[in-house]
């Protein structure tokens, strides 16, 4: 909602949405949504609709988009009686992985154009942020789970009971070790990422 409310101030454009896949959950965006000069509201919205309209969306080359079929999928799923001549959309992404959009309202459609370049860094600037926060809230839900799969209760099976904990702790054990192989990957993607950033800028091959 930060991010969204900075980006209509900066800009000064009509209304904000920012849309998140969420990869913990499938189905499911959340999104927030900046109207007036005031406070916004944060929404998750549930079911396969919006989903594969962001999917789709995402798919694209990276830029700034027309609005297109996504404006009526924001009024049937958030309101707000989004104005597909206005509208416009850039998406949020981090290395090489798109999860998101910008969506705004321009009250001039023609600076769309002229301020593209702008657009675009905002939101490279924006995802790399947002990115590494749903990376860090990530790592400390893993730890909590692991801090709390360590201090559980250990109970002796009974004499007719089957040990059940060890196949219990194993599984758990190895779903944490999932989860911190894939926020490892979080800070090479980093350095992939920049690596080939410094790499497009240079002109002397070796």
């Amino acid at each position: 909602e930060g991010v969204a409310r900075r980006w209509q101030r900066v800009y000064q454009t009509g209304k904000v949405c920012l849309l998140l896949l969420l990869p913990e959950a499938q189905d499911v965006v959340a999104a927030a949504v900046v109207e007036g000069l005031g406070g916004g509201r944060q929404v998750l919205v549930e079911g396969p609709d919006l989903v594969d309209a962001l999917a789709e969306a995402l798919e694209g080359e990276f830029g700034v988009h027309d609005a297109g079929p996504l404006v009526e999928r924001l009024n049937q799923d958030l309101g707000g009686d989004w104005d597909p001549h206005r509208t416009r959309w850039v998406p949020l992404t981090y290395g090489r992985e798109a999860f998101g959009l910008v969506v705004f309202e321009l009250h001039y459609p023609g600076d769309a154009d002229r301020i593209a370049d702008h657009f675009e860094v905002t939101a490279r600037c924006a995802a790399v942020g947002l990115y590494l926060m749903m990376a860090c809230q990530r790592s400390e839900q893993t730890a909590e789970d692991l801090a709390a799969l360590l201090s559980g209760p250990h109970t002796e099976p009974g004499p007719e009971e089957a040990p059940q904990q060890p196949a219990d702790l194993t599984e758990a054990v190895a779903e944490v070790a999932a989860g911190l192989a894939h926020e490892l990957n979080d800070p090479l993607v980093v350095i992939s990422g920049r690596a080939q950033l410094l790499a497009e800028g240079q002109v002397d091959e070796p």
